[in-house]
């Protein structure tokens, strides 16, 4: 199924379409991580022209610095995050598998993106403010809430496996 289409339907079905995309291989998880940074980095680009116009460095720099951060040091954290909840999920003595984390992890991110994107919009045309916090807030939430319902996706699945 499309990813376009997936994405919409995580929000109405989350456990449906994780259930389905967790069990992907690591080729498939790793361009999903990609496309979910390429996406962050143009929600970037119009936060990137106000910086640029208002602190008077070059938009190249701006578009620079931005591509660094999303899409060579992005893909990064977000394994070094499924790591560290790995860690997390084994100390609370739970069995998992390391690849089906991270690909909820990866595809939590990807979902996460149109309110990505959206923050870039909010960040970009409206500037720092009360409703760029609002928006990264509920950005965070709905990452939050797609990142648990991989979790727990990945657990039952683990559980069918064991029994």
């Amino acid at each position: 199924m499309g990813v376009v289409i997936d994405i919409a339907k995580s929000y109405r079905r989350p456990k449906e379409v994780f259930g389905r995309r967790i069990a992907c291989d690591d080729r498939t998880g790793f361009a999903t991580l990609i496309l979910g940074c390429f996406l962050m980095f143009v929600s970037r680009l119009p936060y990137a022209m106000r910086s640029s116009v208002e602190r008077e460095i070059p938009f190249n720099a701006e578009v620079s610095a931005a591509m660094f951060i999303t899409v060579f040091a992005m893909p990064l954290v977000i394994y070094l995050f499924a790591g560290g909840l790995g860690l997390l999920i084994r100390i609370f003595g739970l069995r998992f598998l390391g690849r089906s984390l991270r690909n909820s992890v990866i595809w939590a991110f990807l979902v996460t993106a149109p309110f990505g994107l959206l923050y870039g919009l909010v960040q970009g045309f409206i500037g720092p403010g009360v409703q760029t916090q609002a928006v990264g807030l509920v950005c965070f939430l709905v990452f939050v809430f797609f990142v648990s319902t991989g979790i727990k996706e990945t657990i039952q699945q683990e559980q069918k496996i064991d029994v």
